[in-house]
């Protein structure tokens, strides 16, 4: 089976979106501005503070923590090697995963991943850790064959002629190319394929090398929004490591229960939050409460555990996951509309960190809290280099309807940094709200020439381009069937057809 031949999603804020597109990530993640009133899935009279949620049809591709795949600032870059440890972790900040450093080993001879054979591992917990063997790993019965057919594909063949589509490489090849250059270009097929390379070609014992690149495998097919293959896989692999009691119930003969411990030091933890995570990437968000809530306790209990020892580098990992859980939890709290329970569970911090806060503020800005978002806001740290309290400022004005304000703050971002493509996306739609559509869409457009690869793979940019053709055009449909034509040309890989808003 050729895993790696897949032909027609890694979960970091992201831009608004003028209305609710159809793969919408955790409110909690990334707040969009009000939507268009009238608009489709908005009540009539909703509030400026509205945050419409996906219908129950697209919510089965709903990713979390993340998710859909947010728009990263700027590409990672190609011009440097980075470890595959920072790759993750640049990938994870954007999805349901949190990060965590590996240890890395050197790679098969005939996988040339361009990456650093050393990384230094997380101080603490995992610093005791021996490379474990793990039989099976590598197997290629693990993998699932991926589709050979994607949104984009089915929507060319409906809208233009065989000599009108572009040709897109759906072979997940790889060769020539560095893990960068496959990130940087969004090449998810090839990233699957080249963590499947790299997991069948390694030398069975070199397990932290091995889970590694399952985790990239596994990230890849997230922003292909591929979650059937992702939890067949996904299963496969939990299954042939060591028993925990945070992958579930576990079959007891010897040793007792006491002897299993809550997380096995050779896992990583990524795949502890990917399970918990992976049913609401199903659109089952109420399973992943219940599993996000047992990895929190296993995580406190840990915690205790550390401070009854004092191991204060313990205390300091676990601490930190224990809140990050608690953000991805309260995520999914204002996904089932529990916003009351989300805002319980983020101001039970005793020493709220900037993500905290910075949630609170989003869910304040959802539910239409303005009390609660204000003193959220004011306990936000003045000088942040990711700019969060500004942003949130921005979302704040907005829900006032100080446009002209939030128009201001946005241009002094974006003049301190043109490559914040968030903040210029977000420019377009308060310039939309000022009723300037015809700078708005000039203002958007002009993203696909400066960051292509970054513009034609957003979920967010290439739906609010299409409501604004829609608004300003008769020649909408045409419009849109261009710009599906050029994304094409950029891959578009892991991008819905709600998207093109297109039938």
């Amino acid at each position: 089976m050729q895993s790696g031949t897949p032909t027609p999603s890694v979960p970091a804020s992201q831009p608004y979106t003028i209305a609710s597109p159809p793969h919408q990530s955790s409110s909690l993640q990334s707040p969009p501005l009000p939507p268009l009133p009238p608009s489709e899935g908005v009540p009539s009279g909703a509030p400026a503070s509205y945050t419409p949620f996906p219908s129950t049809e697209t919510r089965h591709q709903l990713s979390h923590d993340t998710l859909p795949p947010p728009v990263p600032a700027s590409p990672p870059s190609i011009n440097r090697q980075q470890s595959l440890a920072e790759t993750l972790k640049e990938l994870q900040e954007q999805a349901a995963f949190v990060p965590r450093s590996s240890v890395v080993r050197t790679a098969a001879a005939n996988v040339p991943i361009a990456v650093s054979t050393v990384v230094e591992p997380e101080v603490g917990v995992e610093e005791s850790v021996s490379e474990l063997y793990i039989a099976g790993l590598t197997a290629r019965e693990l993998f699932v064959r991926l589709p050979e057919s994607d949104d984009v594909s089915l929507l060319l063949e409906k809208y233009l002629r065989p000599e009108h589509r572009p040709a897109r490489d759906l072979s997940g090849e790889w060769r020539g190319k560095t893990l960068n250059e496959l990130i940087a270009t969004h090449n998810w097929r090839g990233v699957a394929r080249y963590s499947y390379d790299a997991v069948t070609q390694s030398p069975p014992e070199q397990t932290a090398y091995i889970l590694s690149h399952w985790l990239l495998r596994f990230q890849a097919l997230v922003r292909l929004r591929l979650f059937q293959p992702l939890a067949v896989e996904l299963a496969s692999v939990t299954s042939l490591l060591p028993p925990s009691s945070c992958f579930g119930p576990v079959e007891l003969s010897e040793p007792s229960e006491a002897d299993i411990p809550l997380f096995h030091p050779a896992v990583p933890f990524e795949l502890h939050v990917l399970v918990a995570s992976l049913p609401s990437l199903q659109g089952q968000q109420s399973r992943s409460v219940e599993l996000v809530t047992m990895l929190i306790r296993c995580c406190k209990e840990a915690l205790w555990a550390a401070k009854k020892e004092s191991k204060e580098a313990d205390q300091r990992i676990w601490t930190s996951r224990v809140e990050r859980l608690g953000v991805l939890l309260a995520g999914l709290f204002a996904e089932v509309k529990a916003s009351p329970s989300a805002s319980s569970l983020l101001s039970s911090a005793t020493s709220p960190s900037s993500a905290v806060l910075s949630a609170l503020c989003r869910l304040g800005i959802s539910a239409g809290e303005m009390t609660s978002l204000d003193r959220s806001l004011s306990a936000m740290p003045a000088e942040d280099p990711a700019k969060a309290r500004r942003r949130i400022q921005i979302l704040r004005d907005v829900a006032d309807g100080k446009y002209v304000e939030a128009e201001v703050e946005l241009r002094r971002l974006v003049d301190e940094d043109a490559d914040d493509v968030e903040a210029r996306t977000n420019l377009a739609v308060v310039l939309l709200y000022l009723a300037r559509v015809e700078e708005a869409t000039t203002h958007l457009i002009s993203l696909l020439s400066t960051h292509p690869h970054i513009a034609y793979n957003s979920p967010t940019i290439l739906f609010n381009l299409c409501t604004l053709f829609e608004i300003s055009t008769e020649h909408a449909t045409a419009k849109k069937v261009g710009l599906l034509r050029d994304a094409a040309r950029y891959g578009a890989q892991g991008i819905e057809r709600g998207c093109f808003k297109l039938k």
